[in-house]
């Protein structure tokens, strides 16, 4: 029994496919990251006929897609005990760290600082899809505008959902939030032959970060 290969399985499989993203970032469209994501959730289900707790990929896709657009070099350092930033120069990334907000605690999907270390200056939501529709769209906003109170001023938000959303009122709603918070957007890789490497440019403005 081989159990040190079998140990060293899913970081081959992670290595393998952050190197894709490394490579291929400057090309991919918002819907191959979607199509990355929904082949290995369909796949899942060939093993054991569902996709429950498949959870993460939506996550790392999107984070190491920026960490390789940012211009790798990030530093790995342990931020707390089971939990690490990557660092480089006065750029910080972090993933699901935990904001204080007066009394409250967040965990956003993607922080990214700039400058002090506590100075946020852009926040990345994800979800695969949006189960509840329209008070999923509010709760986010909720959460936005609760961490823009201790954020920068050129503070961005950015809500990526994998699904299209089914509703005609929930893409209202989306483009009602985009119209009246200048610093907020939404994406949709579903269907979408946008870059993302351009879309993740302008929604959070990443060339003041480079």
């Amino acid at each position: 029994m081989d159990i040190e290969n079998a140990l060293k399985i899913g970081k081959r499989f992670l290595k393998e496919l952050d190197g894709f993203l490394a490579a291929n970032y400057p090309i991919l469209k918002c819907r191959d990251i979607h199509q990355i994501y929904f082949t290995f959730w369909n796949d899942l289900k060939c093993f054991k006929g569902n996709s429950n707790g498949f959870t993460g990929l939506s996550e790392y896709l999107i984070f190491r897609f920026l960490y390789h657009q940012l211009g790798d070099s990030f530093k790995a350092e342990e931020f707390t005990h089971d939990t690490k930033e990557f660092v480089r120069n006065d750029l910080r990334l972090r993933q699901s760290i935990a904001v204080r907000v007066n009394e409250n605690r967040y965990f956003p999907d993607i922080t990214i600082y700039k400058g002090d270390k506590d100075n946020l200056i852009a926040v990345i939501q994800i979800k695969v899809y949006l189960t509840h529709t329209m008070k999923e769209v509010q709760k986010e906003m909720e959460t936005f505008r609760s961490l823009r109170k201790i954020a920068s001023r050129n503070f961005r938000a950015l809500l990526i959902i994998y699904q299209t959303p089914g509703r005609g009122k929930v893409m209202q709603e989306l483009n009602k939030q985009k119209d009246e918070n200048a610093w907020f957007d939404f994406l949709i890789l579903g269907k979408n032959d946008e870059l993302l490497a351009q879309k993740l440019r302008t929604s959070l403005l990443l060339d003041r970060l480079v």
